[in-house]
């Protein structure tokens, strides 16, 4: 979403319009992208308080 806002925002020209709309989709991407990292941290976070793997997927117990 950054690398098509970035494209969108070149390609607006001098349309405010359209200006404007790929500075609202760059933030909502970089908002989104902060979101992911601090859920990724709590989760670290509860992986260290309650010693448990939430973040590591054990394939070899989803073999029947």
């Amino acid at each position: 979403m950054l690398l098509i806002s970035g494209i969108q925002w070149i390609f607006a020209g001098s349309d405010k319009g359209a200006v404007e709309a790929a500075k609202q989709s760059l933030t909502n991407a970089l908002v989104g992208l902060v979101i992911m990292f601090a859920a990724f941290a709590i989760a670290m976070v509860m992986e260290g308080i309650f010693q448990v793997n939430i973040l590591t997927i054990d394939i070899s117990s989803l073999i029947i």
